[in-house]
């Protein structure tokens, strides 16, 4: 009578241990591969950023120094690199939408930015001061809101090149 007792009770227990384990490994998995995908859309927009500073501005300076552009010619479309991330992050997220995936969050947070959409909230400035107080290459935390897991994942953007000076060096300037 006992026996079938400890028997029932070391089977609910290797159960319970395996479901409990099941359940972590998939989550850990779950959340590896979410930061995988992360870590693909944040180098890809640094990449973008790169390719921006080092090919695309210096090409239109080029065609103003040359006459082919007016000086004053200033198109965000072009010469910035935070609205044109924020443009592919739009229509990444209009694929992630047609694929039926969940859309991403994605900011170039600023204490003090020129353009609104990037003023940081009071999390993302606490993520600022934390990146630049103890000079993480990343941060990453796994929070719930309403019972759904979030991955909040941030990396420190390259600092402001020589060509952003032009329009972020002096407030007139821009």
């Amino acid at each position: 009578k006992y026996k079938l007792f400890y028997i029932f009770i070391v089977f609910l227990t290797s159960y319970t241990v395996l479901v409990w384990l099941f359940y972590t490994e998939t989550r850990n998995y779950a959340i590896a591969q979410a930061e995988k995908q992360i870590v693909n859309i944040l180098l890809t927009h640094r990449a973008l950023h790169s390719y921006i500073e080092e090919i695309q501005k210096p090409t239109i300076y080029r065609l103003k120094d040359e006459g082919k552009l007016y000086r004053e010619f200033f198109a965000p479309e072009l010469l910035s690199s935070t609205f044109i991330a924020r443009g592919v992050t739009n229509y990444l997220n209009q694929e992630f939408i047609n694929a039926s995936l969940p859309e991403i969050y994605f900011k170039l947070a600023s204490k003090n930015p020129r353009n609104m959409l990037n003023q940081a909230d009071d999390h993302e400035e606490h993520l600022l001061k934390l990146i630049n107080k103890e000079n993480l290459k990343e941060f990453k935390e796994v929070y719930s809101i309403n019972g759904a897991d979030y991955l909040d994942y941030a990396i420190p953007r390259s600092l402001t090149g020589q060509s952003c000076m032009r329009c972020h060096g002096d407030p007139e300037d821009a």
